[in-house]
């Protein structure tokens, strides 16, 4: 897993306006239970895509793993309140 994080950096720095590299630099993270990690990457993919919500589910799953149950309903509370044209957003 190392190594893949290696290459998603390595091309990640080549492709910096790609969310997807982040968004699988992530995913890595999560894996390997590096939650902070995970974070910061899941973060740059929404910055980069701010509809992104496969990566926005990212970030609630983190914070429902870490039981930062009030960070996860605010979250989610913001998104439907800020952004209803995301898929998957009622």
């Amino acid at each position: 897993m190392d190594d893949a994080l290696a290459i998603y950096q390595t091309v990640e720095k080549q492709y910096p306006q790609n969310s997807v590299i982040p968004f699988l630099e992530a995913s890595a993270y999560q894996l390997l239970k590096q939650n902070d990690q995970a974070v910061a990457a899941y973060n740059r993919v929404l910055a980069l895509d701010p509809t992104n919500f496969p990566a926005f589910e990212g970030l609630v799953n983190l914070d429902l793993a870490g039981q930062q149950y009030a960070v996860a309903r605010q979250r989610i509370e913001d998104k439907l309140q800020n952004d209803r044209r995301t898929p998957g957003c009622i």
